[in-house]
């Protein structure tokens, strides 16, 4: 028999906002007064989902002001954000964690967050690369023509890094 249109007495009820069910939708029997829904699992504290009707743990995203620590196909184990890097907003990761200006992160699997060793040229953001990369400019400030974790390693070969202008100088020339 049909009731409002679902067969067998059983409505579909997906899991709500901070709520996942693993695998298929979540169904609530009509004689459990349909509203006890016993196959949504709640995110683990500190976090939550951002749609409805999530089918997995890992569709659990840490709230702003932390970040999720590496996690495969799991629920994140959500930590408060160090020191000189932004979690503002909804669903940060460790791969995603944004640094001040004027400071690095050594890699994106890092979540230390460190000054840099001349301010200027560091302006902040997300490091490109889950290992070091010296081509990596992602952090640097533009037009100082430097790369690196520290930014301090010169785009062309040719150049070497001034510690007092805190810039790019040819071999031999004058600041670039």
């Amino acid at each position: 028999q049909s009731i409002d249109g679902f067969v067998n007495d059983e409505i579909p009820a997906s899991c709500g906002l901070g709520y996942y069910s693993e695998g298929a939708n979540a169904t609530a029997s009509a004689q459990s007064s349909r509203a006890v829904i016993s196959t949504c699992t709640q995110c683990p504290p500190h976090s939550t989902t951002l749609t409805m009707a999530s089918t997995a743990a890992s569709a659990c995203v840490c709230q702003p002001g932390l970040y999720a620590h590496e996690q495969m196909d799991s629920a994140p184990q959500c930590r408060r954000c160090p020191a000189n890097t932004n979690c503002t907003s909804i669903g940060v990761t460790l791969r995603s964690l944004s640094v001040a200006p004027a400071h690095y992160r050594p890699s994106q699997l890092s979540n230390m967050s460190k000054p840099c060793p001349h301010p200027s040229t560091c302006a902040g953001g997300i490091s490109a690369s889950a290992q070091y990369d010296r081509s990596s400019a992602a952090t640097c400030a533009l037009g100082v023509g430097v790369t690196g974790v520290y930014c301090m390693l010169c785009v062309d070969a040719a150049h070497f890094f001034d510690k007092v202008s805190a810039r790019c100088r040819p071999c031999g020339g004058a600041v670039v």
